[in-house]
This record gives C-alpha cells, sequence and structure tokens, in this order.
C-alpha cells in the first residue's frame, strides 16, 4: 500500500501529476486506487467538475471521494484556500463508493437502504462517510439508523467551506459533496472491504462539562432549539457567559459547545448559527427532553489526549492516517492546532485530513456526529511487524507556556467548582428520591390496604345477594320471576369480578399475591374458560375458531387459577371489543426441555383494533383507551394490568399486535412442568370424558349428618341453610363463637 498527496490548482495539474505515476508498478499493481479530494473554495462547481472528468478519464481503477472543508492537512502542515487531492495505492483492498440524494426527511429510508448495500459486502472493514449536512433535516438521524456490524471501522465529516467565508454561504448548495459526479444533496459512503485490509478509527475529544443540567424544553423544528430550561435558548449563553446577541454570536459561542449524554458518551452540539427568531440551529442530534450541560476546552487536557491517540495509532503500525478535526476544535487552540497534528506526523509517514462541520465516530455500536472533537483513522494492509516496538512518550505534554496561563488556572477552578456543585446536587437529588420514595410507599400501602378492606367488606353482602338469587332461581317458576332473577345474577357476577380484580390489584401491589403450582389437566382448563367465555360469544353471533395441538402433554403443574384468569381477561376482552367476525383461539407447543414445555398462548380478534399510541395505556390499572368510543362496553381498566402483572410473576410477558381498525392479536409463552407425557389429543373430547367420569346425576343427600355454620353476617347463615336444604342435612348456626361452643355441648358434634 502506498499514498501520495497532491497540492493543486487545477485540472490540468492533477492530470500531469497522474500521468507521472502512472508507469510505476504501485499504480500498475494496485487492485484499486482510492482518490479523496479536498477542497476549501466554495462555489467553484466548474473547479470540481474539472477534477472530478479529469480523474474518470485518466482510469476507472480510480474512485473518488471529494467535499468542501473548512481546512486541509497537507505535507504535515494545516492549510487553507487550497485543493488537495489523496492517492491510495492498495495492494489487494478493494472501494466501492455508494451515492445517495438525500431530500428532507428521508434519512432513515436512506440509512435502511444503505444498511442493507453495506451488509452485502464480504469482508467489509471500514466505511467512510460524508455529508452535506445543510441539506438534510436531521443528520444524526440517518447515523444512528445506520445498521453496521460491530467490527468495521466508520468514520467522517460533515461537508463545510473555509471559516472565513462562512459569512457569505448562502445556502446547501455552497457546500459540495461528490464522487463521480457532484451530489445536490449528498451522502457519500466509501466501503472499504479485502480479507488483508485492517482499520481502526478512535475519537478524542477534550471538553469538559461545566455547571449545572439544563433541559431542553421546546424545539422549533428538528433543527431549531426555542427553549432551554422554559427560557429563550438564547439565553443560556448571554446569562451564563455574558455572550452579545449580535452578528458575532455564533463565532463566540463556538468555543462553548452543549454537551449532551447519549449512551454513556459525551456528545458536543455547538451551535451553527441561528434563525430569524432568534433559534439556537444545531446541525443535528438534539431533541426536545435532552438534558445538556454547557462546556468548555482545557488546551492542556485537549492537546494531552491527542498524545495518547497517537500512541495508540503508533502502536497499530499505521500505513496511512486520515484526520477529521472539528473547526471549532481548532479555533479553540488558538494557534497550538498545528501541535495536535504534530503527534499524528510522528507516527505516520503520510498524514492527510481535513477540518469540517462535524465529525463522524463510532462508539461501539452507535454512530454518532461530533462537534469539537478529532477523529484519528489509521489504516494498513496486511499484518504487524511484531518485531517493531512503539516509541515510549511522555505521559502529559509540557505546559506550552512558561508561566500556567490565566485561562487555564480558570479553567481549573470552574472544573474542579462544576465536579463539587454537581457531587451536591447528586447527593440532594437522592434525598429528595428517597424521600419521595419513601412517601409513595406509604401512600401505596395505605391505599392497598384500603381496597383490600373494602373488597373485603364488599365480598359478604354480594355473596349474600347472589346466594338468595339461587335460591330464586332454583325454586321459581314464574318466568318474569326467573329473568330478573338471572339479570341478578349477571350484574351480580360482573360486580364480583370487579371486586376481585380490585383485590387482586391490591395484592399485586403490595406483593402478597403468590403463584401457587399444582398438577392440573390442560384439556380441562381449556374447556372451562371456553365454556365460561361462550354466553358473552353467543349472544353477539360471534365465531370461536380454537386450534390446540394434539401433542401437548395434558397433565402439567402450574398455577391453574391463575392461568385460566389469564386467558379468560384476554378472551373476555377480545368479545367486548368485538362486534362482527370473531376469535381465533391457538394454543401450540413453541419449545421442550426435558421435563418443561413452553407452550404459546395466542388470541386475535376481528375487532376494533388500538392505536398504536394507546397499546401502552391498556397496562394502566383504571385506564380505560377512548373511554368516548368505548363508554357502553362494561370495564375497569384493571385486567390487563392484572394479566401483565401475573405473566410477570410466572417470569414472561404479554405481546400485543394490533391494527387500529381491523383487529388485535394477545399472545405470550408459559413454562409449565410436566407431570405426565400423555399427549392432549382433541381435548374437548378428553374433557368431557373426565367430567363424566366425575359426575354423579344422583342427588347428594346426607339425612343423618349434622354441620355448623358459625357466620357473624345472618343473611350468609340463611342463605348456606336454604343452599343445602335438599340435601337433607341437619344444619345448626351461630353467630359467635360463644354461641358455637355452647352448641358442640349441646348437640355432642365431634372435634
Amino acid at each position: 500500500m502506498k499514498q501520495l498527496s497532491f497540492r493543486i490548482e487545477d485540472a490540468d495539474e492533477l492530470l500531469s501529476y497522474m500521468q507521472k505515476f502512472e508507469n510505476e508498478d504501485f499504480y500498475i499493481n494496485a487492485s484499486e486506487v482510492f482518490c479523496h479530494i479536498s477542497t476549501t473554495v466554495l462555489w467553484d462547481r466548474p473547479l470540481v467538475k474539472g477534477l472530478i472528468k479529469a480523474v474518470k478519464n485518466f482510469s476507472d481503477k480510480i474512485k473518488i471521494v471529494g467535499s468542501t472543508v473548512a481546512c486541509e492537512i497537507y505535507d504535515g502542515e494545516l492549510c487553507r484556500e487550497i485543493t488537495v487531492v489523496h492517492f491510495c495505492f492498495f495492494n489487494s483492498t478493494k472501494i466501492r463508493i455508494l451515492n445517495y440524494e438525500c431530500e428532507y426527511g428521508m434519512e432513515v429510508e436512506l440509512a435502511e437502504k444503505a444498511s442493507e448495500e453495506l451488509a452485502g459486502i464480504e469482508d467489509l472493514k471500514a466505511v467512510e462517510i460524508i455529508m452535506n449536512s445543510a441539506s438534510m433535516t436531521d443528520s444524526d438521524l440517518f447515523l444512528k439508523s445506520l445498521n453496521i456490524k460491530d467490527e468495521v471501522a466508520v468514520f467522517g465529516s460533515g461537508a463545510a467551506g473555509e471559516m472565513s467565508k462562512l459569512s457569505e454561504v448562502k445556502d446547501a448548495d455552497d457546500f459540495l459533496v461528490f464522487s463521480d459526479r457532484i451530489l445536490k444533496k449528498g451522502i457519500l459512503i466509501a466501503a472499504f472491504y479485502g480479507k488483508e485490509f485492517d482499520c481502526i478509527s478512535i475519537y478524542s475529544l477534550g471538553w469538559k462539562t461545566l455547571g449545572r443540567e439544563h433541559v431542553i424544553t421546546k424545539m422549533k423544528n428538528a433543527l431549531a432549539v426555542s427553549e432551554i430550561d422554559n427560557e429563550p435558548a438564547i439565553n443560556i449563553y448571554s446569562k451564563y457567559l455574558g455572550i452579545k446577541q449580535d452578528e458575532n454570536f455564533v463565532i463566540n459561542t463556538m468555543e462553548f459547545p452543549l454537551i449532551l449524554r447519549r449512551w454513556g458518551v459525551k456528545v458536543p452540539r455547538a451551535v451553527g448559527g441561528l434563525d430569524e427568531e432568534k433559534n439556537l440551529i444545531f446541525t443535528s442530534g438534539i431533541t426536545e427532553g435532552d438534558k445538556v450541560y454547557l462546556s468548555m476546552g482545557n488546551t492542556k487536557e485537549i492537546i494531552n489526549d491527542s498524545l495518547k491517540t497517537a500512541g495508540r495509532i503508533e502502536e497499530f503500525q499505521p500505513e496511512g492516517l486520515y484526520l477529521s478535526i472539528c473547526a471549532n476544535r481548532q479555533a479553540y487552540l488558538r494557534g497550538i492546532e498545528q501541535k495536535e497534528v504534530e503527534f499524528y506526523t510522528e507516527v505516520c509517514d503520510n498524514v492527510v485530513g481535513s477540518s469540517a462541520f462535524g465529525e463522524v465516530a463510532k462508539i461501539g455500536s452507535r454512530i454518532m456526529l461530533f462537534n469539537c472533537a478529532i477523529v484519528a483513522t489509521a489504516f494498513r494492509e496486511g499484518k504487524k511487524d511484531l518485531t517493531k516496538t512503539a516509541k515510549k512518550r511522555t505521559k502529559e505534554f509540557p505546559t506550552l507556556f512558561g508561566e500556567q496561563p490565566l485561562f487555564e488556572r480558570m479553567f481549573h477552578f470552574m472544573k474542579i467548582s462544576s465536579e463539587e456543585y454537581a457531587i451536591l446536587h447528586e447527593k440532594e437529588k437522592e434525598r429528595k428520591l428517597e424521600e419521595e420514595i419513601n412517601y409513595q410507599k406509604a401512600a401505596n400501602e395505605a391505599k392497598s390496604a384500603f381496597l383490600s378492606n373494602m373488597s373485603h367488606e364488599m365480598r359478604t353482602p354480594i355473596n349474600a345477594i347472589l346466594g338468595m338469587n339461587e335460591m330464586i332461581l332454583r325454586e321459581s317458576e314464574n318466568e318474569d320471576i326467573r329473568e330478573y332473577a338471572e339479570n341478578i345474577q349477571s350484574a351480580g357476577d360482573t360486580l364480583l369480578g370487579l371486586v376481585n380484580d380490585i383485590l387482586d390489584t391490591s395484592k399485586i401491589e403490595a406483593g402478597k399475591l403468590e403463584i401457587i403450582p399444582v398438577e392440573y389437566s390442560l384439556s380441562s382448563l381449556l374447556n372451562d374458560i371456553l365454556v365460561m367465555n361462550r354466553p358473552r360469544v353467543e349472544k353477539k353471533d360471534l365465531f370461536v375458531s380454537v386450534r390446540v395441538d394434539e401433542n401437548l402433554p395434558d397433565v402439567l403443574l402450574g398455577d391453574e387459577i391463575r392461568i385460566k384468569q389469564i386467558l379468560l381477561n384476554i378472551l373476555s376482552n377480545a368479545a367486548k371489543y368485538t362486534e362482527e367476525g370473531g376469535i381465533y383461539f391457538n394454543v401450540k407447543e413453541k419449545k421442550r426441555r426435558g421435563d418443561e414445555i413452553i407452550i404459546d398462548f395466542s388470541i386475535k380478534d376481528t375487532g376494533i383494533g388500538i392505536k398504536k399510541e394507546d397499546i401502552d395505556k391498556l397496562f394502566s390499572p383504571f385506564e380505560r383507551i377512548e373511554e368516548k368510543r368505548n363508554r357502553t362496553i362494561e370495564g375497569t381498566g384493571l385486567g390487563m394490568n392484572i394479566v401483565k402483572s401475573l405473566l410477570e410473576m410466572m417470569g414472561t410477558y404479554l405481546e400485543v399486535e394490533s391494527v387500529y381498525g381491523e383487529g388485535s392479536n394477545f399472545h405470550f409463552a408459559l413454562a409449565q412442568r410436566i407431570v405426565k407425557n400423555e399427549a392432549i389429543g382433541n381435548f374437548e373430547e378428553r374433557a368431557r370424558i373426565k367430567n363424566d367420569v366425575n359426575v354423579d346425576t344422583n342427588p347428594f343427600m346426607a339425612p343423618k349428618a349434622k354441620i355448623l355454620v358459625v357466620d357473624d353476617t345472618v343473611m350468609n347463615l340463611k342463605v348456606i341453610k336454604s343452599l343445602l336444604k335438599r340435601t337433607a342435612i341437619k344444619i345448626d348456626t351461630a353467630e359467635s363463637g360463644q354461641q358455637s361452643i355452647e352448641l358442640v355441648k349441646k348437640n355432642h358434634y365431634d372435634i
């Protein structure tokens, strides 16, 4: 592999350089040649078109990428107002160039397309991305939507222009991104692939957060911040740094970017401009609700950070090195920016690079656009020479001045003050949070106790009502009275279900509800819930399609009662919210390991469906979706919250898929222990056989038996005597413990 760089004035000069190396072995034997063009000359489309034409006409072996930049690195020096062409002659590496025209709002769509194309490249090792950020709604959205393998290095930058000329920029078309043509609104990707190619890319910042945390409270659009801490966003700079709101505002704020934290990484965002309403304009990556800090750099820390990075690059043994340096960083280093570049020229003979607006870097699996950073990307073909050792470097770069600058001393003061404030602020937040947790815990315990007590108190009269109503249904032959009693039964069952849901909710919140595994028959469980749900389905003339895997084992170990409760809740909800069509109930084996089986339950309906934004509300207690639309449908909103909690206690979760206006699908996978490995077969027939064996058609009679019932509610005593009337059992009742003791002695009960 070989690198060559040329400073050129026009296409003819570029052509003359290419003609000089066309007979060289490094060109003749090259698998492909990478040509990287950087120019600070804005607007000069004829120049760029001429350079592209010269390269294309010379050889199709050469792959071109390029953009306008703020400055270039040429011959180890930072240079402005020039054009630099950099060639890489690879022995075996291949390059593929991907071009995308990015209209506003197309970022995600193009990222998905690029991810698919890159995934198809075998032995992909590195990706360079060049973007015209000014023409995109959110360039950071494009980057975070990319899906590139973790082992692939990613680097790049946003197109820019020479700093002194920025005031003359009219629109995005003044910044150029190009390959074999100029892209009007461009995203350019160069993919490097091959078995011999190796690459590392290292991101370095050096900016430190200052003061307290702030919150982005209002955005005008994806790029414009209107308010920070509910105040005009521009005030953060005037309030804390005294920066005037004049024509120099952007230049004066460049050294103090906002820092936000993303996935554990400090991500700087420098102000790119002000709109007519004086909103802060950023090129990407800030959203409403983000927490941000003001920041500032320290020259010593920035320089020392780059010194360490250069050491890591030297250990890699690069054959080529490309630096992406933020224009803000150079402005901040004020005269010593060249020193930072020198660290890298010491470890690689031919360092190239440019300064632009935003640096692309990959941290872990996340690809992000940074400001104020330097990204060093080193590459080589072949393996490292293990006989070479890296030069030992000092741990810190000595101060650049005899006397430590006032600026450095002030930075140190603000840094320590900010750290101390942050520690105190965090402790205060923790104290308040602990107080709030204790308050909420006490409130929840009081609420749970109240609901539990009230539920118990309500059950007593409800059970009495249902018991006496049962006697009316048994004994009355009057059709009108029986109809009234059936309505009472239906309303009573609904009320009892509501009370049971409240009691279960309070138990779950108090942590007192337990999962109790017992041996049960899966066929009986499925048959029971379908029989219990049948009246509601038949009343609405809905169909029920049931498919149960006949190879499922029938005898399992699990909490039968809670599984019934889960399935009944979902089935009854499906019936409630379906007016036409029906319900599909599927039960099948998902996985089996030893004596454990994972069963997949799915309940799909053709009902009204749920809006995507409302799915989370489905699991909020006492909250009903679209209350106005569904006001005639009975329910409290507790059922699905209980289902979710019960499934979590069983080590699983409920998945919901829904299309609004078309229907919903509720499904979950539940692990159960196999007791008997006997296939369920036709579950309805199996359940019917079991029920036939257990049912005695002869009425139960026990005239010689006697029982003692003790209850302090007289109505409950009447109910039980009435319900047991047909058995001929002798029943004694007592309303207190003392009275029961006297009856035991009197009637000689065996205790």
